[in-house]
Protein backbone atom coordinates (compact mmCIF):
# COMPACT_ATOMS: atom_id res chain seq x y z
CA UNK A 1 0.00 0.00 0.00
CA UNK A 2 1.18 3.47 -0.84
CA UNK A 3 1.19 6.29 1.67
CA UNK A 4 0.19 8.57 -1.20
CA UNK A 5 -3.41 8.79 -2.29
CA UNK A 6 -3.57 8.28 -6.08
CA UNK A 7 -7.14 9.59 -6.28
CA UNK A 8 -6.10 13.08 -7.40
CA UNK A 9 -9.21 13.54 -9.55
CA UNK A 10 -11.48 13.98 -6.53
CA UNK A 11 -10.25 17.58 -6.37
CA UNK A 12 -11.80 19.42 -9.34
CA UNK A 13 -8.88 21.86 -9.31
CA UNK A 14 -6.59 18.92 -10.12
CA UNK A 15 -8.95 17.93 -12.92
CA UNK A 16 -8.65 21.47 -14.27
CA UNK A 17 -4.87 21.10 -14.38
CA UNK A 18 -5.26 17.78 -16.20
CA UNK A 19 -7.58 19.32 -18.81
CA UNK A 20 -5.07 22.10 -19.44
CA UNK A 21 -2.27 19.56 -19.89
CA UNK A 22 -4.39 17.41 -22.23
CA UNK A 23 -5.36 20.50 -24.27
CA UNK A 24 -1.74 21.59 -24.62
CA UNK A 25 -0.59 18.10 -25.56
CA UNK A 26 -3.31 17.76 -28.21
CA UNK A 27 -2.51 21.19 -29.65
CA UNK A 28 1.19 20.27 -29.87
CA UNK A 29 0.38 16.95 -31.54
CA UNK A 30 -2.31 18.30 -33.90
CA UNK A 31 -1.91 22.07 -34.35
CA UNK A 32 -4.40 22.28 -37.21
CA UNK A 33 -7.25 21.53 -34.74
CA UNK A 34 -5.95 23.97 -32.10
CA UNK A 35 -9.19 26.00 -32.01
CA UNK A 36 -11.32 22.90 -31.39
CA UNK A 37 -9.11 21.71 -28.53
CA UNK A 38 -9.00 25.16 -26.98
CA UNK A 39 -12.77 25.68 -27.29
CA UNK A 40 -13.57 22.25 -25.83
CA UNK A 41 -11.11 22.75 -22.97
CA UNK A 42 -12.53 26.20 -22.21
CA UNK A 43 -16.06 24.77 -22.05
CA UNK A 44 -15.07 21.90 -19.78
CA UNK A 45 -12.93 24.14 -17.55
CA UNK A 46 -15.99 26.36 -17.02
CA UNK A 47 -18.01 23.28 -16.03
CA UNK A 48 -15.27 22.23 -13.60
CA UNK A 49 -15.24 25.69 -12.02
CA UNK A 50 -19.03 25.55 -11.63
CA UNK A 51 -18.67 22.12 -9.98
CA UNK A 52 -15.97 23.40 -7.62
CA UNK A 53 -18.06 26.43 -6.59
CA UNK A 54 -21.09 24.16 -6.09
CA UNK A 55 -19.15 21.79 -3.84
CA UNK A 56 -17.79 24.74 -1.84
CA UNK A 57 -21.30 26.09 -1.39
CA UNK A 58 -22.60 22.70 -0.27
CA UNK A 59 -19.78 22.14 2.21
CA UNK A 60 -20.37 25.61 3.65
CA UNK A 61 -23.76 24.30 4.84
CA UNK A 62 -21.98 21.89 7.19
CA UNK A 63 -20.17 23.20 10.28
CA UNK A 64 -16.45 22.42 10.07
CA UNK A 65 -16.59 20.13 13.11
CA UNK A 66 -19.24 17.92 11.50
CA UNK A 67 -17.32 17.20 8.29
CA UNK A 68 -16.06 13.81 9.48
CA UNK A 69 -15.46 11.24 6.76
CA UNK A 70 -15.22 7.47 7.22
CA UNK A 71 -15.21 5.45 3.98
CA UNK A 72 -14.45 1.93 2.83
CA UNK A 73 -10.88 2.91 1.88
CA UNK A 74 -8.71 6.01 1.72
CA UNK A 75 -9.73 7.60 -1.56
CA UNK A 76 -10.77 11.13 -0.68
CA UNK A 77 -7.74 12.93 0.76
CA UNK A 78 -7.57 15.40 -2.15
CA UNK A 79 -11.29 16.16 -1.88
CA UNK A 80 -10.98 16.44 1.91
CA UNK A 81 -8.07 18.84 1.76
CA UNK A 82 -9.77 21.07 -0.81
CA UNK A 83 -13.12 21.27 1.02
CA UNK A 84 -12.15 21.13 4.69
CA UNK A 85 -13.26 17.57 5.43
CA UNK A 86 -11.66 15.61 8.28
CA UNK A 87 -10.82 12.07 7.14
CA UNK A 88 -11.40 10.22 10.41
CA UNK A 89 -10.71 6.71 9.14
CA UNK A 90 -11.33 3.97 6.65
CA UNK A 91 -12.68 0.44 6.93
CA UNK A 92 -9.76 -0.81 4.84
CA UNK A 93 -6.83 1.18 6.28
CA UNK A 94 -4.75 1.53 3.13
CA UNK A 95 -4.95 2.81 -0.43
CA UNK A 96 -5.84 -0.69 -1.66
CA UNK A 97 -9.40 -1.90 -2.08
CA UNK A 98 -8.14 -5.48 -1.78
CA UNK A 99 -6.95 -5.58 1.84
CA UNK A 100 -8.86 -6.85 4.82
CA UNK A 101 -8.72 -5.06 8.15
CA UNK A 102 -7.78 -6.98 11.27
CA UNK A 103 -10.18 -7.37 14.19
CA UNK A 104 -7.99 -4.94 16.15
CA UNK A 105 -8.16 -2.34 13.36
CA UNK A 106 -11.95 -2.69 13.13
CA UNK A 107 -12.33 -2.37 16.90
CA UNK A 108 -10.16 0.74 16.85
CA UNK A 109 -12.24 2.25 14.04
CA UNK A 110 -15.48 1.54 15.90
CA UNK A 111 -14.09 3.28 18.99
CA UNK A 112 -12.87 6.22 16.91
CA UNK A 113 -16.25 6.64 15.19
CA UNK A 114 -18.02 6.69 18.55
CA UNK A 115 -15.50 9.06 20.13
CA UNK A 116 -15.64 11.48 17.17
CA UNK A 117 -19.45 11.28 16.95
CA UNK A 118 -19.28 10.38 13.26
CA UNK A 119 -22.79 10.36 11.82
CA UNK A 120 -22.17 8.31 8.67
CA UNK A 121 -19.90 5.63 7.30
CA UNK A 122 -19.81 6.00 3.53
CA UNK A 123 -19.68 2.75 1.54
CA UNK A 124 -18.16 3.04 -1.93
CA UNK A 125 -19.94 1.85 -5.03
CA UNK A 126 -17.10 -0.40 -6.17
CA UNK A 127 -16.61 -2.22 -2.85
CA UNK A 128 -18.85 -4.70 -1.06
CA UNK A 129 -20.64 -2.48 1.49
CA UNK A 130 -21.29 -5.13 4.12
CA UNK A 131 -18.32 -4.36 6.37
CA UNK A 132 -19.11 -0.63 6.31
CA UNK A 133 -22.73 -1.44 7.17
CA UNK A 134 -21.66 -3.65 10.08
CA UNK A 135 -19.50 -0.88 11.48
CA UNK A 136 -22.33 1.59 11.07
CA UNK A 137 -24.69 -0.70 12.97
CA UNK A 138 -22.14 -1.08 15.80
CA UNK A 139 -21.67 2.66 16.12
CA UNK A 140 -25.13 4.02 15.43
CA UNK A 141 -23.87 5.79 12.31
CA UNK A 142 -25.70 5.67 9.01
CA UNK A 143 -24.41 3.70 6.02
CA UNK A 144 -27.06 5.08 3.66
CA UNK A 145 -24.84 7.37 1.57
CA UNK A 146 -22.74 5.65 -1.09
CA UNK A 147 -19.77 7.39 -2.70
CA UNK A 148 -18.07 6.85 -6.04
CA UNK A 149 -14.41 6.42 -5.13
CA UNK A 150 -12.65 4.40 -7.80
CA UNK A 151 -15.18 4.12 -10.59
CA UNK A 152 -17.91 6.05 -12.27
CA UNK A 153 -21.44 4.82 -11.82
CA UNK A 154 -23.26 2.80 -14.46
CA UNK A 155 -24.82 4.57 -17.43
CA UNK A 156 -27.91 6.47 -16.34
CA UNK A 157 -26.86 6.68 -12.68
CA UNK A 158 -26.12 9.88 -10.82
CA UNK A 159 -22.42 9.11 -11.13
CA UNK A 160 -22.03 8.17 -14.80
CA UNK A 161 -19.79 11.15 -15.66
CA UNK A 162 -16.97 12.77 -13.75
CA UNK A 163 -19.01 15.91 -13.07
CA UNK A 164 -22.02 13.90 -11.88
CA UNK A 165 -19.85 11.61 -9.74
CA UNK A 166 -18.28 14.52 -7.88
CA UNK A 167 -21.61 16.32 -7.45
CA UNK A 168 -23.14 13.09 -6.10
CA UNK A 169 -20.26 12.57 -3.66
CA UNK A 170 -20.54 16.10 -2.29
CA UNK A 171 -24.31 15.80 -1.89
CA UNK A 172 -23.99 12.42 -0.17
CA UNK A 173 -21.35 13.78 2.19
CA UNK A 174 -23.45 16.81 3.16
CA UNK A 175 -26.43 14.57 3.88
CA UNK A 176 -24.34 12.04 5.79
CA UNK A 177 -22.39 14.61 7.80
CA UNK A 178 -25.62 16.24 8.96
CA UNK A 179 -27.62 13.08 9.61
CA UNK A 180 -29.89 13.91 6.68
CA UNK A 181 -30.70 17.39 8.04
CA UNK A 182 -29.02 19.22 5.14
CA UNK A 183 -28.94 18.53 1.46
CA UNK A 184 -27.58 20.29 -1.55
CA UNK A 185 -27.92 20.15 -5.28
CA UNK A 186 -25.01 20.76 -7.57
CA UNK A 187 -25.81 21.08 -11.24
CA UNK A 188 -23.58 18.60 -13.09
CA UNK A 189 -22.57 21.13 -15.68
Amino acid sequence: ASKYDPHWWHDPKNAEAAIEEIRDTLVAADPKDRETYQRNAKTYLARLEKLHKGIESCMDKVPQGERKLVTDHDAFSYFAKRYGVDVVGAVIPSQSTQGQPSAKELSGLVSLIKRENVKAVFPESSINPELARQIARQTGASADYTLYGDTLGPRGSDGDTYLEMEAHNATAMVEGFTGGQQTCTIPAG
